[in-house]
């Protein structure tokens, strides 16, 4: 059963915000360490929130333009 268009909305946003938090906190482990582990985590992180913000934009404007 295909969920409601709202609710996806929320999900993407609320992960983005969860990956917006460990990226954050993923870079200030990079930057108080000397190894290069969590200067890619945070990247990842900052991507995969970039990414679900795009997806509930797109939501959004696929809900405007009905």
């Amino acid at each position: 059963m295909p969920q409601k268009e709202s609710t996806l909305i929320l999900r993407y946003e609320s992960t983005a915000k969860y990956h917006d938090k460990v990226a954050k906190r993923e870079w200030a482990y990079a930057k108080n360490t000397d190894d290069g582990y969590h200067y890619g985590r945070a990247r990842e992180h900052y991507r995969r929130a970039a990414e679900n913000r795009a997806k509930a934009e797109a939501l959004k404007n696929k809900q405007g333009n009905k």
